[in-house]
């Protein structure tokens, strides 16, 4: 099997595991609890703002199969398998239609052929919306691999995420780079420095479409850059 037939596969599996995410019924016959379900991240009963991307838990023990129904006014999204997953289109209607007020989740859980309902829970959603970006540095957590660094930013109204700067295209091993934090002017993402040390180092300043890299050190000055606020 060639590379092009096992990504075909990949893809059509992936494809057939959402759609029978999506899919789901509820279950006809259940027992009750009076109980909040464990789920992670917890979402019960918190606030989110109206353009958020489409909350995903799981089920915080043992479960055998997870379904979970969403509802808010007169929309309802029926969803599950090993996680919840509402698709993005659907958690938009859900999220505009509870503006303001809340979207209701009821979580059904199966172990061993057998299915609770729990008690249901509210995700409260605000009028106001978020500024859609983040940006931040991804690293492994045990910063033993520094020079395999990059600055992503990721869309908080669905999960797309992209490089902004990538170390590891410029150098690598002995000649490894190192990405300092990295800060924006006033929260404005046409003005943003970081500093990069060792290899090919310096402080690399995007000014409304100008982008430089600039060595700091001088006689007034102990080191470069380093570290912006």
């Amino acid at each position: 099997m060639n590379r092009i037939q096992t990504h075909f596969i990949i893809i059509i599996c992936y494809a057939a595991a959402l759609l029978t995410a999506c899919s789901v019924q509820l279950p006809q016959q259940f027992s009750e609890s009076n109980e909040l379900p464990v789920i992670y991240p917890d979402y019960t009963n918190v606030t989110v703002p109206v353009n958020i991307a489409p909350l995903t838990f799981q089920v915080d023990g043992e479960a055998d199969a997870v379904v979970a129904r969403l509802t808010a006014g007169d929309e309802e999204v029926v969803c599950g398998g090993s996680k919840v997953q509402p698709d993005a289109d659907d958690w938009q209607r859900l999220a505009e239609s509870a503006k303001g007020s809340a979207i209701s989740v009821e979580v059904y859980v199966e172990n061993e052929d057998e299915w609770t309902r729990f008690k249901p829970f509210d995700i409260y959603v605000s009028p106001d919306s978020i500024d859609p970006y983040i940006s931040y540095r991804l690293i492994s957590p045990s910063y033993v691999t520094y020079e395999e660094l990059t600055i992503n930013q990721r869309c908080l109204e669905n999960y797309d995420e992209s490089v902004i700067y990538d170390n590891m295209l410029c150098s690598e091993g002995a000649n490894g780079q190192c990405i300092n934090c990295h800060n924006y002017q006033q929260y404005n993402p046409d003005r943003m420095q970081f500093h990069a040390r060792q290899n090919l180092g310096g402080t690399v300043i995007a000014y409304d479409g100008d982008i430089r890299k600039i060595g700091m050190r001088n006689d007034s000055l102990l080191s470069a850059g380093v570290y912006p606020t």
